[in-house]
């Protein structure tokens, strides 16, 4: 039986990364318009800077995760 922190934990994760590659999908299609306007220059920017949050959250979760397995602290 898998540890219910442990499960919440990864659940966490990975809707983090979830999200992120959904901003990243919106960042790219603002950038491949024909004319990349200023504005979305910045929105896209703006995403990216989003996305990368949650993908540093998600790193943080997963290696905490890993640590305490390794450690034995926890069951999977």
């Amino acid at each position: 039986m898998i540890d219910p922190d442990v499960l919440r934990a990864l659940q966490e994760a990975m809707s983090l990364l979830s999200e992120a590659m959904e901003y990243l999908k919106e960042a790219r299609a603002l950038l491949e318009q024909r004319r990349v306007s200023r504005e979305a220059r910045s929105r896209a920017l703006e995403l990216t800077i989003v996305s990368n949050y949650r993908v540093q959250r998600a790193h943080r979760i997963l290696t905490d995760v890993l640590t305490r397995l390794l450690e034995g602290g926890c069951d999977v």
